[in-house]
């Protein structure tokens, strides 16, 4: 059986207050729920890591699959 990822707003701790402003409307949930539906997802997060973490070989148009 194939588990699907959880929901979990700790996953967005990059974005101070963010956490405490939505406590309140917070309701954990299984990605299943959202089967067959279409979801938007801010990766922008996670392309800034992805170049930080390579930086140096971006700079000098070195390939690179950090």
């Amino acid at each position: 059986m194939v588990q699907t990822p959880t929901l979990n707003l700790r996953d967005y701790a990059d974005f101070p207050g963010l956490l405490p402003l939505l406590k309140s409307i917070h309701k954990p949930c299984n990605l299943k729920k959202f089967e067959g539906k279409t979801i938007g997802v801010d990766a922008y997060g996670w392309l800034h890591r992805g170049t930080v973490a390579c930086a140096m070989e971006l700079a000098q148009g070195k390939q690179t699959r950090k």
